[in-house]
C-alpha cells in the first residue's frame, strides 16, 4: 500500500488534474455540451477549466464508431507513409551514384534480396497479390463505411452523434492539480449539493482511475436495479459453466478413476490418465473464457475493477478444481491401500475403518496422501503449465495469424496489425500462484517428508514464472495500464486462505498429538472454524490496521500544468474518449481534430493547443528482418572486436607484469651480490690421484675419529 501511494504521489499523470462529474441532465448530443460545462464550471469553482469528456451512451453505435475512426487513422497512416516513401525516394534520386559508400551498396542488396523473396512469396500464395494489394491501397480498408460519397457518410455520422444521449456523468480537466482539489472542496463545502447546471444539480468528486483504463462503452446510467439485474445474470451463468464442466468434463474422469481395478495396488493406465487429463485441461480452458465473458458483461466502467471480478471468478473456479481432484485422490488412494491389504494403526485392515476421520488419519493414509500431492504439484501444476503457456498463447496464435495474413492479399495492412497484435495483459496470473500456495499449504495436514521439497519446488517454479512474465510484459503485449490497487487488495484478501489453512493444518496437527481431544466430525468442524476465524481477523486487519500504515507523503505535482503532463502521456481524457474525438471532428469542426489514441499509434496524435491536446511523437523505426540480422551481425562484430582489445590489454597487462617481476628479481639478485661478503681463496686442489681416500665417520668421541 505504501509502495503504491509513494509511486503515485511522485508521479504525475492525467487523474491527477481530473474530477468527476455526476448528476448531468439528459441531453441530446446537438447540443454545445463541453463548451457550456467548461463554462460552467470556471464561473462557479473560479478555476481555469482545459476542457470537459462527457460521456455517452454509444452501445447499439459502437462497432460503427470503431470503425469510422480505425478507418480515419489507418488512411492517416498511409498517407503519412506514402509521403516518407516519396521524400527517401527523393533523396536517392539526388544522390549522386558514384558517391555511393559500401554502406549504401549493402542497403541496397538488402533491398534487391527482399524484392526477390516478395517474388517467390507471390508465386507461391497468389499470381495477383501485387494487384489486389494496390488496389486495396487505393480504396482503403475493406468495409469501411468512407468508401463511397464523402459527404453522405459523414452526415450519416453526424446524425448518428446527435441522437446519442448524455450518460450523466463527464470528467472536467483543470489547468493543475491544486485547482482540481480546489474545486472539489469548494463543490462540496459551499455548495453542498453541488453546483447547478440547467435545472441539475453537479456534484465533483476526485477521478480514481487514469483514462486508459476507462472502459468508455459501460460509462452509461446504471441504476441498482440495473446492477442487480446484471449480478443475478452474471452469476446464473457461472453456476450454470460450472455444473456443465463438472459434468460434462470432470464425472467422466472421475468415474474412470473411481472404477478402475485396484486389487493389487493397480494404478489407472497411462494412457487413461492422459486422455482424461487433457479433457480436463479443456474444461479448465472453457472456465477461463467462461470468467472472462462474464466480467466484460457486467458493465463495469473501469478495467481494474472487471480484472478484479475476474480474478475472483477464476480463483474460485481453481480451488473448486483443486478440491475436486483432491477428493479423487483420497479414493484412490484408498482403493489402492485396500488392495494391497494395508492395516490401520491399531491393526485393523483399512477396509474395517469406517469413519472418515480415522481413515484419514491413519499412518498409510497420510503417506499415500502426501506422495500424492507432492506428484500433483510438482512439476504438473507448479512448473508445466506456465512452461506450455507461452507457446499455447503467445508464439502458436502468433503463427497462426502469420499464416492467415500471408494467405490472404485482401487483408488490409491496418487489420493485418491487429490481427498480429498479441492478446492484452490480464491479472489472472494472482489465481495462479494463490493455487500453488494453497496446493503448498495442504502438505503441513501429512508428514513431514515432503515439506521442505514441496516449498523449495514453489520457490523455483514461480522464478521461472516470473522470468516468463517479465520477458512477456516487455516483449510481447503491447501495453497495460492498471491505475489504482485493487486487485492487489483483493489478492491480498484472497491470500487468506492458504493462511487460514496453516491455521487449520495447526489445529488438526494438535488434536492428532493428543493437545485438543475431539473426535469425529467435530475434527472437521473445529480445523473449519480455525480457518475461518482467520479469514474474518484477516480482513479486519485489511480494512483497520493497514490504512493506518498509510504513506503519509503528498503529491510532488500539485503546481505542475496540465500541458507539461500531456505532452507527455498520450491517453489523455479526449483522446481516449471515441465520442469525443468524433464530435471534435464531426460536431466542432476542429482543425486539428482530437485524434484517438490507439497503443502503437500514438505518433499519429496531432496538437491542438486552444483544445488542450498537446501530445506529439515521431513513428517508431520498424525493425525488417535484415535490419535485426545486420544488427545482430553488428553486435557479434562488435563483441569480437572488444574481446579482441581485452584480450590484447590482458596479454600485454601480463607481459608488462612479467617484465616487472624479472627488474625485481633481477635488481634482488644484484643487491644480494653486493651485499654479500667476500669469498675466501680457495686452497689449491689436490689431484685426483694424489687425494687422500676418505676416512669413515664413527659415532665415537673424538679421539676415535681423529684415528
Amino acid at each position: 500500500l505504501r509502495r503504491f501511494q509513494e509511486a503515485d504521489a511522485k508521479q504525475t499523470t492525467h487523474k491527477d488534474f481530473c474530477a468527476r462529474c455526476t448528476g448531468l441532465p439528459e441531453l441530446k448530443g446537438d447540443d454545445e455540451i463541453e463548451v457550456e460545462l467548461k463554462s460552467a464550471v470556471t464561473e462557479a469553482t473560479g478555476k481555469q477549466v482545459v476542457g470537459v469528456s462527457v460521456c455517452w451512451d454509444y452501445e447499439e453505435h459502437e462497432s460503427e464508431f470503431t470503425q469510422v475512426i480505425e478507418d480515419d487513422l489507418a488512411e492517416r497512416a498511409q498517407l503519412k507513409r506514402a509521403h516518407k516513401s516519396e521524400r527517401r525516394a527523393s533523396a536517392v534520386a539526388n544522390q549522386n551514384p558514384c558517391d555511393s559508400d559500401p554502406e549504401s551498396d549493402s542497403a541496397q542488396a538488402k533491398e534487391r534480396s527482399c524484392w526477390a523473396f516478395r517474388k517467390v512469396e507471390d508465386f507461391v500464395f497468389s499470381d495477383e497479390k501485387g494487384d489486389m494489394l494496390k488496389n486495396v491501397a487505393e480504396k482503403g480498408p475493406p468495409g469501411s463505411v468512407r468508401r463511397g460519397d464523402l459527404e453522405e457518410a459523414d452526415k450519416e455520422i453526424r446524425d448518428k452523434l446527435a441522437s446519442l444521449v448524455c450518460a450523466g456523468q463527464c470528467f472536467i480537466v483543470f489547468e493543475t492539480e491544486a485547482d482540481r482539489n480546489a474545486a472539489v472542496e469548494r463543490s462540496v463545502e459551499r455548495w453542498n449539493a453541488g453546483i447547478s447546471f440547467r435545472g441539475s444539480r453537479l456534484t465533483f468528486e476526485v477521478a480514481d482511475c487514469e483514462p486508459a483504463s476507462i472502459l468508455w462503452q459501460n460509462c452509461v446510467e446504471q441504476t441498482l436495479m440495473w446492477k442487480l439485474k446484471k449480478a443475478v445474470g452474471g452469476f446464473i451463468s457461472y453456476v450454470l459453466a460450472m455444473l456443465f464442466w463438472v459434468f460434462a468434463f470432470y464425472a467422466p474422469y472421475a468415474y474412470i478413476i473411481l472404477s478402475s481395478n485396484y486389487q493389487y495396488g493397480q494404478e489407472p493406465s497411462l494412457v487413461a490418465n492422459l486422455s482424461f487429463t487433457m479433457v480436463v485441461v479443456a474444461g479448465n480452458g472453457l472456465m477461463y473464457i467462461t470468467c472472462s465473458e462474464i466480467a466484460d458483461r457486467m458493465g463495469f466502467q473501469s478495467l481494474d475493477n472487471r480484472e478484479v471480478l475476474y480474478m475472483l471468478l477464476y480463483t474460485i473456479a481453481c480451488m473448486l478444481n483443486v478440491l475436486l481432484d483432491m477428493a479423487v485422490t483420497y479414493h484412490m488412494a484408498y482403493a489402492m491401500l485396500v488392495g494391497i491389504g494395508m492395516t490401520s494403526n491399531d491393526g485393523r485392515p483399512l477396509a474395517e475403518v469406517t469413519r472418515f476421520t480415522e481413515r484419514f488419519e491413519t499412518f498409510a493414509m497420510q503417506q499415500s496422501l502426501g506422495e500424492n500431492l507432492w506428484a500433483y504439484s510438482f512439476p504438473s501444476t507448479f512448473l508445466v503449465p506456465f512452461l506450455i503457456e507461452p507457446a499455447a498463447t503467445i508464439y502458436l496464435p502468433y503463427k497462426i495469424m502469420v499464416w492467415i495474413v500471408r494467405s490472404h492479399p485482401k487483408i488490409h495492412e491496418w487489420t493485418a496489425e491487429r490481427l498480429l497484435t498479441p492478446a492484452p495483459m490480464d491479472l489472472s496470473r494472482y489465481s495462479d500462484v494463490l493455487l500453488n500456495a494453497m496446493l503448498a499449504v495442504l502438505i503441513l495436514y501429512f508428514p513431514p517428508g515432503f515439506t521442505h521439497w514441496i516449498f523449495m519446488a514453489m520457490a523455483g517454479s514461480h522464478l521461472v514464472i516470473y522470468a516468463l512474465d517479465h520477458y512477456k510484459v516487455l516483449r510481447c503485449i503491447p501495453s497495460t495500464y492498471f491505475s489504482t490497487a485493487d486487485v492487489d487488495w483483493w489478492a491480498q484478501w484472497m491470500l487468506s486462505v492458504p493462511i487460514g489453512l496453516i491455521m487449520s493444518a495447526l489445529v488438526f496437527k494438535c488434536n492428532s498429538r493428543g493437545y485438543i481431544h475431539v473426535r469425529g466430525w467435530w475434527t472437521i468442524i473445529l480445523c473449519t472454524a480455525s480457518c475461518i476465524l482467520h479469514m474474518v481477523v484477516h480482513t479486519w486487519v485489511l480494512l483497520t490496521v493497514v490504512p493506518k500504515f498509510a504513506s503519509a507523503e503528498t503529491s510532488a505535482g500539485a503546481n505542475v500544468q496540465y500541458r507539461v503532463c500531456a505532452e507527455s502521456h498520450p491517453f489523455s481524457w479526449f483522446s481516449s474518449n471515441p465520442v469525443h474525438c468524433l464530435r471534435s471532428k464531426y460536431f466542432y469542426k476542429q482543425e486539428p481534430p482530437c485524434d484517438f489514441c490507439i497503443p502503437g499509434k500514438e505518433h499519429l496524435l496531432r496538437v491542438n493547443e486552444k483544445a488542450g491536446y498537446y501530445f506529439h511523437d515521431k513513428e517508431a523505426a520498424v525493425e525488417t528482418f535484415m535490419e535485426s540480422r545486420s544488427s545482430w551481425t553488428g553486435m557479434q562484430t562488435a563483441f569480437k572486436e572488444q574481446a579482441t582489445v581485452m584480450t590484447s590489454g590482458l596479454q600485454s597487462l601480463i607481459k608488462g607484469e612479467k617484465k616487472i617481476e624479472e627488474a625485481k628479481d633481477k635488481d634482488s639478485s644484484d643487491s644480494e651480490e653486493s651485499t654479500a661478503p667476500v669469498p675466501k681463496p680457495k686452497a689449491p686442489e689436490v689431484p685426483v690421484a694424489a687425494k687422500a681416500p676418505e676416512v669413515p665417520e664413527f659415532s665415537g668421541g673424538d679421539e676415535q675419529a681423529s684415528k
